[in-house]
């Protein structure tokens, strides 16, 4: 069938395309988000010209987390009891291991001109002690959260969790430059 050949034809990729990203839930939009601001936080914190850091974009982000999970885990009003009281205690521990995190982040950028390398191996260690930390912290809110949310859900979660924690770790390693 013949088109009206005055009016521009769309490519079916094209509307492919744009119906799929018409089509974006509004978790993938807040993770998108999110993302930005994440994106905007890591290039402040590199910065060590920037001494207002990046307090208001943790804050801002842990909200958005929060609002993330929200959306994306629907929850029973009995497990939202048992689950929201857990998340922010998780959430704590979490900040902890974060703030160790910008300081090593801000020692490496404070220390980037060190020809030297004088704490090169203690940054090293620190880094490893983070990551494990983060790891026997996770596993044992885990095992906290499985006594609140059935398998589906926790391993839902816990894949939504995963997702945030790569959009950050990516971000911090897009923004962080490789030692001299």
């Amino acid at each position: 069938m013949p088109g009206n050949p005055s009016q521009p034809r769309i490519p079916l990729a094209l509307c492919t395309l744009l119906l799929i990203a018409s089509c974006a839930s509004p978790t993938q939009r807040a993770i998108k988000d999110m993302r930005s601001q994440i994106a905007f936080g890591t290039q402040r914190l590199v910065d060590p010209r920037d001494e207002g850091g990046v307090e208001g974009e943790r804050d801002a982000v842990a909200a958005n987390r929060r609002a993330i999970v929200e959306r994306s885990l629907v929850l029973t009003q009995a497990e939202q009891e048992r689950f929201w009281p857990l998340y922010e205690d998780y959430h704590d521990e979490r900040r902890m291991l974060s703030d160790r995190r910008v300081k090593l982040v801000e020692s490496f950028a404070l220390e980037r001109d060190d020809p030297e390398g004088t704490r090169a191996m203690d940054m090293i260690e620190e880094a490893l002690a983070i990551r494990e930390d983060q790891q026997t912290l996770r596993r044992r809110f885990i095992e906290l959260f499985e006594a609140v949310l059935p398998p589906p859900k926790l391993l839902r979660y816990v894949q939504i969790e995963s997702k945030l924690d790569a959009i950050i770790d990516y971000e911090l390693a897009r923004n962080i430059p490789l030692a001299p």
